[in-house]
């Protein structure tokens, strides 16, 4: 079984400087689409349908028009 080590209250705080040493909270926000094409969400999506049954992406792809929620339960690439 693994040693489970408690930090106080100061090593966590100062941990969490650490990180923001390496990630500002600036960064955070924004979103990198990758290769500087806006259109990487459509590489994304396209290659997410590699290895998938061809008649069948056309009906994900309508269930995902359903609503914004559909879209990201099926555009699980996305958020990953």
């Amino acid at each position: 079984m693994a040693k489970v080590t408690l930090r106080t209250r100061d090593q966590r705080q100062e941990a969490g400087k650490a990180l923001r040493d390496k990630c500002p909270r600036l960064a955070r926000g924004k979103v990198v689409l990758g290769h500087g094409d806006k259109r990487a969400i459509v590489t994304l999506l396209k290659a997410s349908n590699e290895g998938r049954v061809e008649e069948l992406i056309p009906v994900r792809h309508a269930r995902m028009l359903q609503s914004p929620f559909a879209f990201f339960r099926g555009a699980a690439a996305l958020q990953a």
